[in-house]
């Protein structure tokens, strides 16, 4: 009842053969509202609509003798200004005067509080934020690791006390989350190093050991101390090929994103296949983390009936990994080539070149040029 009367959010595919929709998620007596602007692309039209999908939930939940807890509730907000041929999120002082106001059974209003887009929502054990950021997840799981190590300071475990507790206790507690961060590899160096000036002395192992016989497996004459960053590559891929395999609602938005992602690094091969091509001028994510990490492992995944885009010639290329190619373009030039090429709504440089194929239409660099492309494209300002 709630998904048809409510406006929801909606992800759609590049071709638009592919969606997903939902007006929020639950969990036991965990409800996540969500709520877009689909008519008019504003915010006020989004907590317009957030506020109307929250009211018709705590008329659902009386209805069946339940009650709203109004204080433990908060509202966030994500819209986008265009600044230097980029978008960038807007902030709270933009919309200071929109409130979200939810009323009880008795018709008593309720101002739910606004909690800002960069901080977290603890949900299930893990603090999401509507920006994905993940530092508030970083230091909460710092902050643990530091108190779990310094416990272990002061016991007098013995040699197998010791791994147990590592292996049993600490390990699951810290990496419990690891299947959807992507820490980077300084953090997760940062919670290493805890972990080892903790327990290396408790196993009686020498702290200036070569790393390679720690991290090495006992087959080979190691001591297979386990290491963070392997096992939250351990946790991702396995998480991405099991929703995958399943294939319900996770995989769909996987697919969704994915799709976006290869549309946004126009790229002709599939970006999680062909793992060696730089793909770093794209927003970074989930997509961007798992590519370079299976970069890294010399790994790939390949997703059945996945959307790639296809060369239009013969002798037709890419423009974007042309133009990563070049020999001392720098980072940024590339962002902004990108955001250039999405602009002109164009992957290949058959799409820019005339019907002989022989040279490009100077017009087609102007500023104002489009190309009739049938692809749903991502809103892109024009570059400055």
């Amino acid at each position: 009842m709630h998904e048809d009367h409510c406006h929801g959010v909606e992800l759609k595919d590049p071709t638009g053969t592919m969606s997903s929709k939902r007006t929020g998620d639950a969990y036991v007596d965990d409800k996540d509202t969500l709520a877009s602007a689909p008519e008019t692309n504003t915010i006020e039209e989004g907590v317009e609509n957030i506020q109307t999908n929250a009211q018709f939930w705590a008329i659902l939940i009386t209805l069946v003798g339940q009650a709203f807890a109004f204080h433990k509730c908060f509202w966030q907000g994500l819209c986008w200004m265009a600044l230097g041929g980029y978008y960038v999120i807007k902030t709270r002082d933009k919309f200071e005067d929109l409130e979200v106001w939810i009323q009880d059974h008795r018709g008593k209003a309720t101002k739910i509080e606004y909690r800002h887009h960069d901080k977290p929502n603890d949900g299930l054990g893990l603090r999401l934020c509507p920006t994905a950021n993940q530092t508030p997840e970083y230091e909460k799981r710092l902050d643990q690791t530091k108190t779990l190590t310094s416990k272990i300071k002061g016991t007098s475990f013995k040699i197998g006390e010791a791994w147990t507790a590592l292996k049993v206790c600490v390990l699951p507690a810290i990496t419990y989350p690891f299947a959807l961060t992507r820490f980077s590899k300084r953090q997760l160096g940062r919670l290493n190093t805890l972990i080892e000036e903790a327990f290396l002395p408790k196993l009686g192992i020498n702290r200036k050991m070569k790393r390679a016989v720690l991290r090495a497996p006992i087959e080979l004459g190691g001591i297979a101390l386990p290491n963070v960053q392997t096992i939250q590559d351990q946790k991702g891929i396995v998480n991405v090929m099991r929703q995958l395999q399943l294939g319900k609602e996770i995989a769909t938005d996987f697919r969704i994103l994915l799709a976006q992602a290869q549309l946004d690094s126009g790229l002709v091969h599939p970006i999680l296949d062909k793992t060696d091509t730089d793909i770093s001028y794209i927003e970074p994510g989930m997509i961007v983390h798992l590519h370079d990490r299976l970069d890294a492992l010399d790994g790939s995944i390949v997703v059945e009936n996945q959307w790639c885009p296809k060369l239009q010639r013969i002798h037709d290329e890419s423009i974007m990994e042309k133009i990563s190619k070049l020999p001392g373009v720098r980072p940024r030039e590339v962002q902004h080539a990108n955001q250039c090429r999405k602009y002109m709504r164009v992957i290949m440089i058959a799409e820019l070149s005339s019907l002989c194929g022989r040279h490009i239409e100077p017009s087609r660099f102007n500023g104002l040029w489009r190309a009739n492309s049938r692809l749903r494209w991502p809103r892109q300002p024009p570059p400055t």
